[in-house]
C-alpha cells in the first residue's frame, strides 16, 4: 500500500495500482537502490572486526565478532547484514514480478537488469559471510517462516547467471552521469565473483581466466587520472573512476547524519568533515582502530598513506585545549 497526498487529502493506493504504471515501477526500482543504505550504512563490524587489520577502540565492539566468543546467529551484529540483504532481495523480487505486468517499453529491460545486479551483489555478500543461504526469487505477499538453505555452489551459480543476464540489458552511459548500474559495474562484479569462486573447492578451472576477461572489459583501457586523495573526497563521489557507489541525498540524512547516512566513512577516512560539524572538525568514531599490521602495509612515501590516515594534528586544536585547561 502506497500513500500519496492530493492537496491536503491523504490517498492510499494499492501496490498493483502503483507498480503497474511506468512512474510507479520507476519508484520501485529506486527503492532497490535505497535498500543499499541498509547494507552499507551501519557499523562495519561484520566486515572488519576480529581481523588483523582493525582492533577494538574506545568503545567495545560486539564480542562475538571481535573476540569470536559466543559467535551465534543471535549475537550482536551478525544478523544485520543478513536481514538487510534479504530486504533488498525481496524488493528486487517485487521489481521482477511487476516488470511482467506493466506496459512494456525500451526502458524496462534495463531497469530489471539494474535490479538483478543489486540482487546478485546481495547474494554475493551473503554467501561470503554465511556460506550457503536460501535462494529466494518469489514476490511474497504473506509471511513465510522457513526456507530451504541452498549450497554455496548453488548460490554462486545463481547470482553469476543473474549478472550475465544483467550485463546483456543494462545501459552503457557513464556512472557519473546517471548514478545507475551500467555494463562497467556488471563487468567489474563478474570479475570479482569469478576471482572469488576460483579459490573455492567448487570453483571452475576457467574462473581466473574469466575474471581477467571481465576485468579487462570493466577497465576498457581507461587510465587512472585522479590522485588517491581525490577518489573519496566529499562531493567528488561521482568522479570518472567511480564504478558504482551508494548515493545519499543530503536532505534524507540531515536530521541525523550519523544514523541515517553512511557511518562507515568515519572509520575508513582521514580528514573528512561535514555540515554536521560546522566544518571545524571531522566526524570521527573510535570503535575500530587500525592495527600496527595495517599501518605497516604503507610507507610514508605512499600517497595512499596520507590520504587514508590522520597523521597531522593542527596547532589550532592544541590552542583550544590549552585555553580550556587554563579556564579550569
Amino acid at each position: 500500500m502506497q500513500r500519496f497526498y492530493r492537496g491536503r487529502q491523504l490517498i492510499f493506493v494499492s501496490a498493483d495500482e502503483t507498480y503497474k504504471t511506468a512512474a510507479g515501477f520507476q519508484l520501485l526500482v529506486n527503492t532497490n537502490y535505497a535498500w543499499q543504505k541498509g547494507i552499507y550504512g551501519g557499523d562495519p563490524c561484520l566486515f572488519v572486526a576480529g581481523t588483523d587489520m582493525y582492533a577494538e577502540g574506545r568503545s567495545p565492539e560486539p564480542a562475538g565478532l571481535s573476540q569470536y566468543t559466543q559467535l551465534i546467529p543471535s549475537a550482536e551484529g551478525v544478523e544485520q547484514l543478513y536481514t538487510t540483504c534479504y530486504q533488498l532481495i525481496q524488493s528486487v523480487n517485487k521489481t521482477v514480478y511487476y516488470s511482467t505486468l506493466i506496459e512494456q517499453n525500451t526502458n524496462v529491460p534495463a531497469l530489471v537488469g539494474e535490479a538483478r545486479f543489486l540482487r546478485a551483489n546481495a547474494y554475493f555478500l551473503l554467501v561470503q559471510t554465511y556460506g550457503g543461504v536460501p535462494i529466494v526469487t518469489e514476490n511474497f505477499t504473506s509471511p513465510v517462516l522457513q526456507f530451504d538453505r541452498n549450497s554455496a555452489e548453488e548460490v554462486y551459480d545463481f547470482f553469476i547467471a543473474e549478472l550475465e543476464a544483467s550485463l546483456a540489458s543494462v545501459g552503457t552511459s557513464a556512472y557519473s552521469a546517471t548514478d545507475k548500474v551500467n555494463k562497467k559495474a556488471v563487468n567489474d562484479l563478474l570479475a570479482k565473483v569469478h576471482l572469488t569462486r576460483g579459490y573455492e573447492s567448487f570453483g571452475k578451472p576457467t574462473d581466473f581466466a574469466t575474471a581477467a576477461t571481465y576485468a579487462d572489459a570493466a577497465i576498457a583501457g581507461q587510465a587512472l587520472s585522479l590522485s588517491y586523495d581525490q577518489l573519496f573526497a566529499p562531493g567528488n563521489d561521482l568522479n570518472a573512476e567511480t564504478i558504482f557507489s551508494v548515493q545519499y541525498d543530503p536532505k534524507s540524512t540531515s536530521t541525523s547524519p550519523t544514523t541515517l547516512g553512511n557511518k562507515q566513512f568515519y572509520y575508513f577516512s582521514s580528514y573528512l568533515g561535514g555540515s554536521e560539524t560546522g566544518g571545524s572538525a571531522p566526524l570521527r568514531s573510535y570503535n575500530l582502530c587500525p592495527t600496527n599490521y595495517a599501518l605497516s602495509l604503507f610507507t610514508k612515501e605512499d600517497s595512499r598513506w596520507a590520504a587514508t590516515f590522520m597523521n597531522v594534528v593542527y596547532e589550532k586544536y592544541y590552542d583550544f585545549i590549552e585555553r580550556r585547561i587554563r579556564m579550569c
